[in-house]
């Protein structure tokens, strides 16, 4: 048995990290909250959490433009979610089909960092043209998982 490392994972073409790497993509799912930096804005409440944006809001204490990046954030996270079933299923149909592990690894690896520059983009991004950008990561995500069902079914029929 081959642990999981970044050693094994650059070095070794057989080693198949997708199913790990499910977890780096789900954990970047929860970075992408705004739930830490509300905390760091000093506003908390662990009993009714999903209120807590508009309750900020409602309050008057921050400005709006830290409103609607706290916003822009809680939209980026939940995207994320949204997205990581369709992931999960690429990478149960790639490896179930016998889909070359590096295909597998590069598959999620290229998902992670094309969400990365997404939710970077998301919450930074206030204009128009620079939305663009965030769309285009977005599709590269999901164009990740949409080739892997393909090949995955293709090889299955084949």
């Amino acid at each position: 048995m081959v642990a999981f490392s970044l050693t094994n994972l650059i070095s070794n073409p057989g080693y198949n990290a997708s199913y790990p790497l499910l977890i780096v993509a789900w954990g970047q799912s929860i970075a992408a909250s705004p739930r830490g930096a509300m905390l760091q804005l000093g506003f908390r409440d662990n009993a009714q959490p999903r209120e807590l944006l508009a309750k900020i809001e409602a309050s008057g204490k921050l400005k709006p433009a830290t409103i609607e990046k706290l916003k822009r954030r809680l939209a980026a996270h939940q995207n994320c979610l949204e997205g990581l079933p369709m992931l999960v299923a690429a990478v149960v149909a790639g490896n179930s089909a016998g889909l070359d592990a590096a295909y597998m690894n590069k598959m999620v690896l290229a998902y992670v960092l094309s969400r990365f520059v997404f939710v970077h983009m998301y919450i930074k991004a206030t204009t128009q043209r620079a939305s663009l950008v965030r769309s285009l990561a977005w599709w590269a995500g999901n164009a990740c998982w949409i080739m892997t069902l393909i090949k995955a079914g293709s090889k299955l029929n084949a």
